[in-house]
């Protein structure tokens, strides 16, 4: 008996263990905040850097914008890479080795059918003559047809599409599901606000008027003034250019992502709309 209530007390142990874990872990999902940078500059060519961090840097993600584009995931120190070219260089280094197996067997291959294309290369122009400029322009014809075709038919789609997105606009319980939509957007671009946005900038449109009307309307937000923006323009430039630094930072809580999406999920205005244009772009 003694040995069967301390089976079932280890089986508590580590269920109560397991359970503890997990709801730790919604809680960390929920309350540890999601931070994430942008920084980088432009000097006729953008120089763009993208991180998103979690708890410690365990969860980062981190994309490179230069020439290239270069993107990573790193999870508890293990690296995963998600660009396509680091994919592919992977990917030729394994290919090196059987390419060069087979060139040296291809080489007297190559020299067989360099010798076949010599004599094969008078009949192929003979042939080439014999095709017709009738036949050149029937296919032409057909392509031609075959593209005003096509277009009509994109035409008429977006007529009808155009059509039936007025209807539903018009519907008075879809300017519902619209106006919650327009809130919840609302609230989604405060909760990502950054928290810090630094910017240098120096700039030109190549003319003193423009240039000077472009300061006004950079000066009408007040983004500007509360991050402490430098802004210089240069007014004796003749071409237009742009030299830019910036930084920008915030964070972002799980709970207040969820919150909104929920909100929309369980609205029964926007699930009709859902539905609706679901049925249009069938």
């Amino acid at each position: 008996m003694t040995v069967v209530l301390l089976i079932l007390k280890i089986i508590g142990i580590i269920l109560a263990a397991l359970l503890g874990t997990v709801v730790l872990g919604i809680l960390l999902v929920l309350f540890c905040p999601f931070r994430y940078r942008i920084w980088g500059s432009y000097h006729e060519k953008p120089d763009i850097s993208i991180r998103v961090a979690w708890l410690m840097c365990i969860f980062l993600f981190r994309m490179d914008i230069t020439d290239t584009q270069q993107m990573y995931l790193r999870i508890f120190g293990f690296r995963k890479n998600l660009s396509r070219a680091e994919k592919e260089a992977e990917t030729d280094a394994f290919g090196e080795k059987t390419e060069k197996e087979n060139d040296a067997s291809g080489q007297f291959e190559d020299t067989e059918d360099a010798i076949e294309t010599k004599s094969s290369g008078v009949s192929s122009k003979s042939l080439e003559k014999k095709i017709s400029i009738s036949q050149k322009a029937k296919k032409l014809w057909k392509k031609m047809k075959d593209i005003c075709k096509k277009m009509k038919r994109a035409l008429s789609n977006i007529k009808e599409t155009a059509a039936k997105i007025k209807k539903l606009y018009m519907d008075p319980r879809n300017k519902l599901a619209f106006t919650k939509l327009k809130q919840s957007a609302v609230k989604l671009f405060r909760v990502l606000h950054p928290k810090k946005f630094r910017l240098q900038l120096k700039y030109s449109t190549g003319s003193p008027d423009t240039t000077g009307q472009l300061l006004g309307v950079i000066a009408m937000f007040p983004i500007g003034y509360r991050n402490g923006w430098n802004i210089v323009p240069d007014f004796t430039a003749d071409a237009f250019y742009a030299d830019a630094e910036f930084d920008v930072r915030g964070r972002v809580l799980g709970i207040s992502i969820i919150k909104l999406a929920c909100s929309i999920i369980l609205d029964k205005n926007c699930k009709r709309l859902y539905n609706k244009v679901t049925s249009i772009f069938k």
